[in-house]
């Protein structure tokens, strides 16, 4: 079995054994947490994960790269990573400061993070875990140990929901707000993914652990490579979350994002395989030792598969929400079925682009990304802001779709003509 195929495996079974724990997981925290307590949580996570990516600045996908195909010192990966973490923070910090006063960062958190300093402190503090998780994650995986990331993964998702267990069985006191443990919990598992990595990366290479002092100079490569990809991703990103500040700010309603933010996790768990070999792909186009034929071929092909799981498990995933959605997530999350409904339409065809994107994000063509993201965000932008007030939660969900086609729409036109320059 050729390495290639094997990694794919690994992170397979990594998602399907993740994908199962987290549904359980949006199962319990729907349960305890109700559409308002689910749609603050939404809020929290959307803010996580684009800082987590604006923080970053590119810097762990180019780790992949530089390291794979050696043209970084493995002993400076570690002290960039602490160096880039501690600047972005500072900078976050000064940023969280002049948005409580200018009073737009309401927009952006729930009202339990802005008016406890405790949770503050504690968003801070996952903020930095996950930030360095990201790098360390990067590291395992262009020393292509994919098995032992998914096992941290594996490992971080069985954590959380045996901690959802303990609140949703009430093994632990009624006292603490549900909402509180679920973020608590979310901290703590960070913090234990945090020490894994360590260790395996100590066992993979222990010169990882050796460190050498690094400038600026270190860091401009890595910085200069991946600001194509930085800017793509920042784009992409907030063609998929976006639409949920769009309905605090328009609706001001927890409830409607509870149950938005439900209807769309559910939806994108069809990119979670396609997600994973991605991540293979990417890998395997960014090493110098396969010919450009082979990695096109390899592409297509990825692209193709993809597509087809993604029609059969969209289709499938939906005709089967209409009755377990009620069961599992209770009655007043019924209305997220809609959405899935909606969102599924554009999903589907999108899985078509991961494939693409891994491909020119591993022959540095990183700009042909950036313009479909580009192009699919002003669209995004336009549709969210003329239907959201209108149309509530259909509204956003009608706007993703269409951004979401006109990217895999360019991406797709963008690779043949390029696939055929190329030949």
């Amino acid at each position: 079995m050729s390495l290639f195929r094997k990694n794919i495996i690994i992170n397979h079974s990594t998602q399907v054994i993740s994908t199962i724990s987290n549904l359980l997981c949006m199962i319990m925290t729907a349960r305890i947490l109700g559409t308002f307590g689910q749609g603050d949580l939404a809020l929290y996570n959307t803010f996580i994960a684009v800082v987590l990516l604006i923080s970053g600045l590119g810097i762990p996908s180019a780790f992949v790269y530089f390291l794979a195909s050696k043209k970084m010192n493995v002993q400076k990966a570690i002290p960039i990573m602490f160096s880039v973490t501690l600047v972005s923070f500072s900078i976050l910090i000064l940023f969280y400061i002049l948005g409580g006063y200018l009073q737009f960062i309401q927009v952006f958190l729930p009202h339990f993070i802005q008016s406890n300093y405790t949770w503050t402190f504690v968003m801070f503090m996952q903020l930095s875990m996950m930030s360095m998780n990201q790098y360390l994650q990067s590291i395992l995986i262009a020393e292509n140990k994919f098995s032992k990331s998914g096992y941290i993964t594996i490992i971080g998702s069985l954590a959380l929901l045996f901690l959802y267990s303990l609140k949703f069985f009430n093994f632990v006191s009624s006292n603490i707000e549900p909402l509180f443990w679920v973020v608590g919990s979310m901290l703590l598992v960070a913090m234990i993914q945090y020490i894994f990595y360590f260790i395996h990366i100590r066992n993979t290479n222990p010169f990882y652990l050796k460190f050498l002092s690094i400038s600026f100079n270190d860091v401009k490569p890595m910085i200069a490579f991946s600001a194509l990809t930085y800017m793509a991703n920042i784009i992409q990103f907030l063609n998929y979350k976006m639409d949920i500040w769009f309905l605090n700010y328009f609706q001001n309603d927890s409830n409607l994002i509870g149950i938005y933010s439900l209807g769309v996790s559910l939806a994108q768990l069809v990119w979670l395989l396609p997600n994973a070999v991605q991540a293979v792909l990417y890998t395997y186009v960014s090493s110098n030792e396969n010919a450009m034929q082979d990695k096109v071929s390899k592409t297509k092909r990825v692209s193709n598969w993809a597509l087809l799981y993604a029609l059969i498990v969209g289709i499938g995933g939906y005709l089967i929400s209409i009755y377990l959605i009620p069961i599992l997530f209770g009655e007043a999350f019924s209305r997220s079925i809609q959405i899935i409904k909606i969102l599924i339409i554009g999903i589907i065809p999108f899985v078509y682009s991961f494939g693409i994107s891994a491909y020119f994000a591993g022959i540095k063509k990183i700009e042909f990304n950036l313009y479909g993201s580009l192009i699919g965000f002003v669209v995004c932008l336009i549709l969210n802001a003329i239907l959201i007030p209108k149309y509530s939660i259909e509204g956003a969900a009608w706007s993703s779709v269409v951004s979401y086609i006109i990217t895999v729409l360019f991406i797709t036109y963008k690779f043949n003509t390029y696939k055929k320059l190329s030949n």
